[in-house]
């Protein structure tokens, strides 16, 4: 193996299997260097008031961590990764309006929630209206699936996926792409 790695040259399971292997320490810097961009375009998107971006991405660097000891090495680890950073941020987002919430004011003011958080609140009411079978379409691309595995494990045509996302997408009339 080269004294001199570069992650362009190793896929993310093999990094993986490096680090937990244990035989190569340069692996799991690697891995963190190319997942950084990542975390902090994800964590420029949630714009979190009460939080410092570096305690963040050290936030993100734990999940990192995390990610790379439970991948089962099925689906996309950088969508596993993303979905994971994801779902962690929207808890910290939550309890962000919470907190504006038990202060006892009435009216929340919404030009202080912004788009993201708006679209989110959105998504969870087209999914508390969307079909079982949507449900667990979602749940699957979420978890990081892609649509062939999702085909196989529901045993459903691939046309039928795109066609239930469709359906869902088009019943409330915004994008809900990123998520889906």
């Amino acid at each position: 193996m080269n004294s001199m790695m570069d992650f362009n040259n190793y896929n993310d399971k093999e990094l993986i299997y490096l680090i937990r292997d244990g035989s190569n320490p340069k692996a799991l810097e690697l891995i963190v260097d190319k997942y950084n961009i990542l975390s902090l375009k994800i964590i420029r998107t949630f714009k979190i008031v009460n939080y410092d971006e570096e305690d963040l991405l050290s936030e993100a660097n734990g999940i990192l961590m995390k990610c790379i000891r439970h991948y089962s090495n099925e689906g996309s680890f950088y969508t596993y990764f993303s979905v994971s950073l994801k779902r962690y941020l929207i808890k910290i987002k939550n309890q962000e309006l919470e907190c504006v919430i038990h202060l006892g004011e009435d009216v929340i003011d919404s030009s202080t929630i912004d788009d993201e958080y708006l679209n989110e609140m959105k998504v969870r009411e087209i999914y508390k209206r969307s079909s079982n079978l949507q449900r667990q379409i979602a749940d699957l691309i979420l978890r990081g699936f892609a649509v062939s595995e999702i085909s196989k494990k529901l045993n459903i045509p691939i046309n039928k996926i795109y066609y239930e996302m469709r359906k869902l997408r088009f019943s409330d009339q915004i994008k809900i792409n990123k998520w889906f």
